[in-house]
Formats: C-alpha cells, structure tokens, sequence
C-alpha cells in the first residue's frame, strides 16, 4: 500500500514530544508500506532542509511574521472560524500546492500528522478514500490546563482563545476522518463521547527500549527533567524543580538538579539564581546520557494532554520516576509500583524520601522499564500500525 504522511513535525532532532511521535510513526509506516512523507509549517534550519532533501522529503515553511501579523492571523482566523496556528502554514494558494503534491504521490491512505494538519482534511476527499488524524494530545484540552497554569492575565487569556479556537476545529473536522489516531485510552474516550468519532484507535507514544534495563546511576543525588522549555507546562515543571530544590535545601537533602532540553527561560534562570545545586544546560545532542546518569527523574507536570515522552524515556531506561497525576496521565501506572505519583504539595517529601532509599529507587527502575518494554517499545506500536492500516484498507 502507499501512505502520505503529512506533518507539521520535521522528524530531527528528537528534541520534543511532537518530533518524537513523528519520528516513531514515520519508521513504524516504513516498515509495512510505501510512504511518502510531507513536512507542512515546522520552523527548521538550513541543516534540517537538508535532510529532508537529502530524504526527498516535501517541506512547505510557515509565514514568517511580526506581532502585527500575528495579531492580524489571530483576528482573522476567529472572525472566519479556522484554526489560528493553522492559518500560519496553510491559506488558499498553499493549500492547492499541499494537496497537488499528495494527489501526485497516489495515495491509499493519507494520515494526516495533527490536529492542525487535519484542516486539509476537506481538500484531500477527492484525491484519497482513507483519511487518518493523527494526534499528540487533545489539544483543546491541552491549550485549557495551559490557561489555568499561565502565569500572567495575558497568557491566561491567549491560551484560553486558543482552546475554544481549537476544540471549533475538533468537532468541525474529526468526524470527517476514516480514522481518529489517540495517544491514550483517555484521549480515545474523548474523541468518541465529546466528538462523535466512531472509529478511534489508540497508538501509544512509544521509544526504543534496550533489552537489558541501565545499571546503577552515576551521580546517586542527581534529579534530572527534561523538555522544551519554551512549552508552558515544561517551564512550570522546571520552576515548580527548583521550588523543590529549595525545600531540599532547607531539609539539608544533598542533590543537584539536571534541567535539559532546548530554550531554557528567564523565569528559569531567574528562579534558580547562583544556586549551584540547579544546572540548566540548554539543548544537548541527547538527553538519554543525563537520564541514565540521574538517580530519579522527576516531572512536577501540572498541566498537560495526551502522555509523556519523557516519563516512557525515563523508565526504559530503568530511571525510578516521581510525577502528578498530569505527568501520569494516559500510562496506567500504578502508584509505587511502576512509579511515584505524587501531588504537588508533597513533592519534595516523595523526592526526599526516594534519594534516601536507593533499594526502592532500583525496585522502581526496574519495574518502569519492564512496563515500557511490554507496552511502549516502538516494536509493539509498530506491529499495531501495521495491523491498523490493513483493516483501514
């Protein structure tokens, strides 16, 4: 069979939760069909063009534009009713480029790679009988625990036009689709009794776990988190680490907190001060060497959809893991057994009691990547796509 899958995600680096659930579906199609691959509206640079060259892989850059054009896009795609990060990469004249290229590929399946992409879902009717949506999260949801974690009136405000913007496109284009692809059995439950989609299917986040688990950390106080911290809820975590830190400090818990991943920001810097327990590191070529070296790995998500790259990272790599409810969400884990699910009052109490008892930390690490192994390798979720397409065809 030939798939087109079209994405608003370059597949490299892995470096956030989208690019890694784009990368995960890419190889997993590769592996049972034909694929052709289209890359719609990622801001990428002159390295990452290349590869996508070098892959023959279509790129479709978005607009660029000030904040006048941005409040313009804003206004125009509410009085319209389109979706507003979608008016960046998708208007009239590209949205006939976009489909030209995918009707020229032959397709008998189009999976269309996120909610955002799934604007095109009208336009491609006439070119191919079976339209998947593919999603991260149910991002309506998503963009509405954003606002209730946003930290001032106009980010409350902004994110909350945003998730009545996007639960708009939701109900308008997910009952048009052949299929409805969901990270979780929560996100899944949604899609059906909010949304009306008969034919929803869950394929799991998943990453590449070793057969073996890791061995004993490096640095036996290390707490490490992860994650783009331009997205507000990484940020929130990252600031909530440092609150923690500081209560560590108070008790005279040793520790030293990892925070890695790209676009680290002033409030974090600001929060974090000269304390050298807190290292920021900014982005590195991988994060999995900082999680393998850590004690714990520790994720005060309060806010989020979909589930976590990071957490299923973590515990393949046999990394006890201390998170919410939020950070847990969609995994099925059991508390204590799998991992530690805490509240974000008695955060530090969990992190303190874990550093404290590393025969628990090696009982959860083991458990975790026993669990991830089973459940969340990207062989099992590959097998599943396979099966899905078939039944689709």
């Amino acid at each position: 069979m030939k798939v087109v899958f079209v994405t608003s995600h370059c597949p490299w680096p892995q470096n956030y939760g989208g690019r890694f659930r784009t990368h995960m579906i890419w190889q997993a199609l590769l592996a049972c069909a034909e694929v052709g691959f289209i890359v719609l509206g990622d801001d990428i640079d002159a390295a990452q063009r290349a590869q996508l060259t070098d892959h023959d892989i279509p790129y479709f850059p978005p607009r660029q534009e000030g904040i006048p054009a941005r409040v313009l896009r804003i206004l125009s795609a509410v009085a319209l009713g389109q979706s507003i990060p979608t008016r960046r990469f998708l208007w009239g004249r590209r949205t006939e480029e976009v489909v030209a290229t995918i009707e020229r590929m032959h397709p008998d399946i189009v999976i269309l790679g996120d909610t955002f992409v799934g604007d095109l879902i009208r336009s491609l009717r006439s070119v191919c009988p079976r339209i998947v949506i593919n999603t991260h999260n149910v991002e309506s949801v998503l963009y509405r625990r954003v606002s209730g974690i946003s930290r001032t009136t106009l980010e409350r405000a902004g994110f909350g036009l945003l998730a009545r913007n996007v639960a708009m496109v939701e109900r308008r284009i997910f009952p048009l689709a052949d299929a409805v692809w969901a990270v979780s059995d929560e996100d899944a439950t949604f899609y059906r009794e909010r949304l009306g989609v008969s034919r929803v299917a869950v394929v799991p986040n998943a990453v590449a776990v070793p057969d073996e688990p890791g061995g004993e950390p490096q640095e036996d106080n290390a707490i490490v988190f992860t994650g783009l911290y331009a997205f507000p809820p990484t940020e929130d975590a990252a600031l909530r680490l440092i609150a923690c830190s500081r209560e560590l400090d108070q008790r005279r818990v040793e520790h030293v907190v990892y925070l890695v991943g790209r676009e680290p920001t002033s409030r974090m810097f600001e929060a974090a001060g000269s304390n050298p327990r807190i290292v920021i590191t900014g982005e590195v070529p991988e994060v999995t060497p900082y999680i393998e070296r850590s004690a714990i790995f520790a994720a005060p998500i309060a806010a989020g959809s979909g589930t976590k790259f990071k957490v299923i990272q973590a515990m393949a790599a046999a990394r006890p893991v201390v998170t919410t409810v939020f950070g847990a969400e969609g995994l099925h884990l059991e508390n204590d057994h799998h991992a530690v699910i805490a509240g974000l009052d008695t955060f530090a109490d969990e992190i303190a009691r874990l550093l404290d008892d590393p025969t628990r930390q090696r009982r959860l690490g083991l458990a975790g990547h026993q669990w991830a192994k089973q459940t969340y390798s990207t062989e099992v979720v590959a097998k599943s796509i396979a099966q899905l397409l078939e039944e689709l065809m």
